[in-house]
């Protein structure tokens, strides 16, 4: 679970420094918000995974 926490950091770091060499707003305006999406994910999900944070 906290890989995929990373993972998507990872991924929306990526978009970001895609979009800036593209110039592609609108594409990057599509990913960031499937990436917000999946991150609202994690976030309704944080109180499963807090335990699992805390012991890292």
């Amino acid at each position: 679970m906290v890989g995929f926490a990373l993972g998507s950091a990872v991924a929306a770091a990526l978009v970001v420094l895609f979009a800036k060499m593209t110039r592609g707003r609108a594409f990057a305006g599509v990913i960031l918000t499937i990436q917000v999406v999946s991150s609202a994910g994690v976030f309704a999900r944080l109180p499963e995974l807090w335990p699992a944070l805390v012991h890292l």
